[in-house]
């Protein structure tokens, strides 16, 4: 067994550490315990062919503390090449997916991350998933515990630690499955996501098709929300999705219903997702970008998306049944979209509301809305849109409004669709201040 180098020392296999995580490891119930062994990197601690720890001992891995767990332990995070098993421990309030080395795909070594931080919930410990990187994404990230279980005090939080595009720190989920979504949280409370690109692969389908708005509800179905077809599938950030019953082809191809990851939950009233944060994300690539609860009634009093770039979705912001309300859009970057805003409040129980947008930019997209509330109000404020098509249709809104907005209309972008299509179609809206006019378009498709 190789010896631990010396504190602070800069010998090749450590490099400059800090002396605090070479002496001591502080555990969850506060005691202290020595590092008994270090490696330069996770893949070398992972690649160990050691068979002679002892339980208890803690390793240290670039920074990161490891445990080594009985060998009859079942509940281990990681195996070393020589067997040994490990569990990850938290590091001042964080857990990296790259402690998870063993795992070489992207998407499973991050929700290994998550599901261990839900352990750590469950038991009393609050952590942050730390993510950073290009990561190819084959299946969904699945940000609640996956088991058909109400996990209503779940707070899980995944961060990268660079905002935007600072010299290849742009922190990327790229998804490679148009038959999935990208993010997916079921009946949890306290979701955040922060400082993300979450892209997907339907780029083809979501430049703005111009048509008549009122042609292109067909996605709007009886209940209020798509809850068949292909289009709930293709969702960057999917919250709540399931219901009882589902046919086998609306089903997800990874949440099999094999007993580990059922296909479907039943999400009754009041016991859907809330306090959900999305900032300083990038959304991109989806016909729908952000979707909360396709079906099933839920309870989505507090979901805020803010200071995000959320481009090329066909539909930005969707919002489903019933009970939503309390959903804000604040100073948010969109561009190219066929409605910025969906909502279906108006069945079930009705107490919904149409959203709340607040401040932004929105250019070159087709409409700002398409929302039904029987019961419920929104509101857009204080945003500037251009290169508008529409601004949209609004059915049996009470107190839907536009406060202090810049609304500039464009003419058609083809010969077959000369003028504005529509200013407002529907009922019960206020314009309150603001500008509402049109411009002559150049006819050029964006891109």
């Amino acid at each position: 067994m190789a010896q631990l180098p010396t504190p602070g020392g800069n010998d090749g296999t450590w490099g400059n550490v800090l002396n605090e995580y070479l002496e001591v490891s502080h555990t969850a119930d506060g005691s202290q315990k020595p590092i008994d062994q270090g490696f330069a990197t996770v893949a070398a601690l992972i690649a160990d062919t050691e068979t002679g720890y002892t339980t208890g001992q803690v390793l240290l891995a670039e920074g990161f503390r490891y445990e080594v767990a009985d060998v009859a332990a079942t509940d281990h995070d990681v195996t070393t090449t020589g067997g040994v098993k490990l569990y990850v421990l938290p590091q001042r309030g964080e857990i990296w997916d790259k402690q998870f080395a063993d795992e070489s795909d992207d998407a499973t070594r991050v929700n290994k991350a998550i599901q261990k931080a839900v352990a750590l919930s469950e038991a009393g410990t609050l952590v942050k998933v730390m993510v950073e990187g290009l990561y190819t994404m084959d299946s969904p990230i699945k940000a609640f515990k996956f088991d058909g279980s109400d996990f209503s005090f779940a707070n899980i939080h995944i961060e990268a630690p660079a905002q935007g595009y600072l010299n290849n720190k742009r922190t990327t989920f790229a998804f490679t499955d148009g038959d999935n979504p990208g993010v997916v949280t079921q009946n949890i409370r306290q979701l955040t996501l922060k400082n993300i690109a979450i892209v997907g692969v339907a780029n083809d389908l979501l430049l703005p098709s111009y048509t008549d708005l009122l042609e292109r509800n067909g996605w709007w179905n009886t209940n209020g929300a798509v809850e068949s077809g292909q289009y709930k599938y293709h969702t960057g950030i999917l919250i709540d999705p399931f219901r009882a019953t589902q046919s086998a082809e609306e089903k997800f191809s990874y949440f099999d219903g094999s007993g580990a990851e059922p296909d479907h939950y039943v999400a009754s009233s009041g016991q859907g997702s809330t306090q959900i944060l999305v900032q300083n994300c990038d959304v991109q690539g989806w016909v729908y970008g952000i979707f909360t609860s396709g079906s099933a009634v839920q309870l989505g009093d507090s979901i805020t998306i803010e200071k995000c770039n959320l481009s090329y979705n066909g539909y930005t912001v969707v919002i489903g049944e019933s009970q939503n309300r309390g959903i804000h859009v604040n100073d948010c970057h969109v561009k190219g979209f066929d409605v910025l805003l969906g909502a279906g409040t108006g069945f079930g129980a009705g107490t919904g509301a149409g959203g709340y947008v607040n401040g932004g930019v929105f250019v070159f997209g087709y409409a700002l809305v398409n929302v039904d509330t029987s019961r419920g109000n929104g509101a857009f404020s204080n945003v500037y849109a251009e290169s508008l098509w529409a601004v949209g249709h609004i059915t049996g809104a009470y107190g839907f409004s536009f406060n202090d907005c810049t609304l500039k209309l464009v003419d058609g972008i083809s010969n077959s669709s000369v003028g504005v299509d529509a200013v407002l179609t529907g009922t019960g809206a206020r314009f309150c201040g603001g500008f509402l006019g049109t411009y002559a378009g150049d006819r050029r498709r964006m891109n």
